[in-house]
């Protein structure tokens, strides 16, 4: 078990986006934009906005003589008891005429019924910690109608309904002919209907929001909108599909709509769909364990839509389809469909259904639950350069298709489930379907036959008998996912910019032993791949430390804390040949406190890393290394950690902070049981290691000598018992 912390490597200081007009934190910035606008989160509300001056320095100012609106002036009370509705409609207002920016400060603000927004308007927050409480569920919209150029951005909206609504203004966030929109980092949680409703709007942008737990869509685009880009977006435990365009028989057909980037995990119904729309893009999305399709572009009947057609879907991956009769990708009724790069796990078949020119490549499914992929009825239809490795049924069947090609396809391991019946690779009933180049891996139990022809004409497809065998899947082991320290028991949540190991086997070859180095880093960043493997976090890539076989040192991007989150390692990462281990879903949490140690001891009795705080000796490190062993009292102390979440000042994930940045939660420490006052604790926060977390405190007068047990709670939350430093009298 190893443990390597990342060298520090300087990187620039952030710089806030040129579209951003208002910023917020705790501190000033040092550098700023003439003409940027910031919000001061630690000063009182009448001093807490500033304006950078043309030569870039900071100027307070008074934000209602800027087109800022901030609705705490306009008598919000933000206490989650008081009806803020009222001041909030009227701050809406006051910047309706000309344009500018409703500013919700931190707090709970409560609201009985839909607010209006105008064109020009931005509904904008500090972050997270500025919430609008929907408390009458049947009007609940933050709502833009006919709006142009507005916005919601930096803020969460709350509801606690439990029974689903169908009219729009029950949704969180409602846009109605709106143009040129913008929605970004909003958290929503909760909603009688979507969270966030598009209709009958155009030029429209949302990216990365937050959205768990409505009652209906995540994000739902209709009634004829245009030029709608839904991008970096999350979605927990939505009451139906993660993200949907739909376009109904009756109004417009919905066009040009785009889903990149995007995860859902565990949708009451599907992931991403392209329900009767036309020219939709679907690329590089994640969906897991969805209880009914994955991704499906199709028709529906039961709701008179329109005949999806046009679309696109690239590098998506769908994973835990297994409810009867839904699938990890399903095209139904549809023409004009390309799809390229889709991988499929645990789930069942790939399903292409009734549907015309549908052309598919590069098509991976793993462990199929059933058949692999399934094409059935339609015509014009294309498998190509695909594969399927280890599938309850034949790997790939075609019935009922009129002309079509299979060609350069690879199936392995087919007929896990049962007897082989039919052919690894089955053609039937089916008219004018062609194709060479396939081949079959005939593995354990074994395949009846290669290719199977029934029952069709015109058809010319053979299959080779293949000496390759499949892929060996990576696997992370239960309990594998762990908190760096290897502390006992296991911390197994998951902290924005936290350590973290992976353990199990396949990760990489076996004689890897690969640590990063200064040659890995890119842009003063840690890289995403290494040794040839990644490990992607709720969707996004992980930064790398350490890969072996069975291990896997890593650091966290910020996931939405609170929620869980999955953790795959990606071996053979980027290359035609990758595979993805299992899945583990893994608590997430403001922060996950752990320390590192000297040595490791299963019974949790360890040596925390420690060093003496102004001589940088080590603490605790055994003593045939030569150093010192012990801490004395008055002294100051040293401790490495990990897992103590956001800080005061922001920085890249992965890189390493240019100046010390204190922890933003509350941190408390206690030796032999014995709470440590504040006066004592001198630095909380960030070390000059990427991820790693430094504590600074003085031993006080008087501590006893031998070992001096020590914890550290960060937001509440405790380290494992076990731990010690070794003091001594001097």
């Amino acid at each position: 078990m190893k443990w390597l912390l990342a060298l520090a490597i300087a990187v620039a200081p952030f710089a806030a986006s040129a579209e951003t007009a208002l910023t917020s934190g705790a501190e000033l910035p040092r550098r700023c934009t003439p003409g940027e606008f910031f919000f001061q989160k630690r000063q009182p509300l009448a001093h807490s906005f500033f304006l950078c001056q043309p030569d870039a320095t900071w100027v307070e100012t008074d934000p209602a003589r800027n087109g800022i609106a901030v609705v705490q002036r306009f008598g919000a009370a933000g206490d989650g008891i008081s009806d803020d509705q009222t001041a909030i409609q009227s701050a809406a207002d006051f910047v309706k005429s000309g344009g500018g920016i409703v500013f919700v400060p931190p707090g709970l603000y409560r609201h009985s019924g839909t607010i209006e927004f105008g064109s020009g308007t931005v509904l904008q927050g500090a972050g997270a910690d500025s919430v609008l409480m929907a408390s009458t569920f049947p009007n609940s919209a933050l709502r833009f109608a006919g709006s142009q150029s507005c916005g919601v951005k930096q803020l969460g909206t709350t509801s606690a309904a439990t029974v689903r609504l169908y009219t729009p203004p029950s949704v969180a966030i409602l846009f109605e002919g709106a143009r040129n929109c913008h929605v970004s980092d909003v958290f929503i949680n909760g909603s009688a209907s979507a969270g966030i409703m598009v209709r009958s709007s155009t030029d429209m942008l949302i990216e990365r929001t937050a959205i768990r737990n409505t009652m209906a869509d995540g994000i739902h685009v209709v009634d004829g909108s245009q030029k709608v880009t839904v991008s970096r977006n999350r979605a927990f435990q939505t009451g139906d599909d993660s993200f949907a365009a739909v376009a109904y028989a009756t109004t417009a057909q919905t066009d040009s709509v785009t889903f990149d980037h995007n995860v859902s995990v565990m949708s009451f119904t599907r992931g991403v769909t392209c329900i009767g729309a036309s020219n939709c893009s679907i690329t590089n999305n994640r969906v897991y364990n969805p209880r009914a399709h994955g991704i499906a572009v199709a028709y529906e009947t039961a709701f008179n839509t329109y005949h999806p057609r046009g679309a696109t879907l690239v590098h998506n991956l769908v994973r835990g389809v297994s409810a009867p009769g839904m699938n990890p990708l399903l095209v139904s009724s549809a023409s004009g469909v390309i799809v390229k790069d889709f991988r499929a796990y645990d789930s069942n078949p790939i399903f292409l259904h009734d549907s015309t020119w549908v052309k598919t490549s590069d098509l991976a499914v793993f462990n199929a639950l059933s058949l692999g992929i399934a094409g059935v009825g339609g015509g014009n239809l294309s498998i190509q350069d695909s594969r399927v490795t280890g599938s309850g049924g034949s790997g790939i069947l075609l019935n009922g298709v009129r002309s079509g090609d299979l060609a350069q396809n690879y199936v392995a391991d087919a007929f896990q489930a049962g007897p082989a019946v039919y052919g690894a690779i089955d053609v039937a009933s089916s008219d004018s379907i062609s194709g060479a180049g396939n081949q079959v891996f005939s593995g354990t139990p074994g395949i009846g036959s290669l290719l199977r022809i029934a029952s069709s004409t015109s058809t010319t497809v053979t299959a080779n008998s293949s000496t390759l065998g499949p892929a060996v899947q990576p696997k992370i082991d239960f309990g594998g996912v762990v908190a760096a320290g290897l502390g006992m028991p296991a911390v197994e949540s998951i902290s924005p910019n936290a350590l973290f190991s992976i353990f199990g086997s396949g990760f990489a070859p076996n004689s890897t032993q690969t640590a990063v180095t200064s040659a890995d880093l890119t842009g003063g960043h840690l890289p995403s791949t290494l040794a040839g493997a990644c490990v992607d976090v709720g969707g996004e890539r992980a930064f790398l430390l350490f890969v072996s076989s069975t291990q896997i040192n890593a650091l966290a991007a910020l996931p939405a804390t609170g929620q869980q989150t999955s953790v795959e390692v990606i071996a053979n990462c980027g290359q035609p040949n990758e595979i993805r281990s299992n899945l583990r879903m893994l608590p997430t949490a403001p922060a996950a406190p752990g320390f590192f140690y000297w040595q490791r001891e299963s019974n949790g009795h360890n040596a925390v890393l420690a060093f003496d705080a102004v001589t940088y000796a080590a603490i605790g490190q055994p003593r045939e290394a030569g150093a010192a062993t012990t801490a004395y009292p008055g002294e100051e102390i040293g401790i490495y950690m990990t897992g103590f979440g956001i800080t005061e000042s922001n920085f890249d994930p992965g890189a390493v902070p240019q100046s010390p940045a204190p922890v933003s939660l509350p941190g408390t420490v206690y030796l032999n049981g014995n709470h440590l006052s504040a006066a004592d604790i001198r630095y909380f926060g960030t070390s000059t290691f990427a991820g790693v977390y430094q504590l600074n405190f003085r031993l006080p007068v008087g501590t006893p000598p031998g070992e001096v047990r020590i914890q550290v709670a960060v937001n509440g939350v405790l380290t494992p018992p076990g731990a010690y430093l070794m003091s001594a009298t001097k």
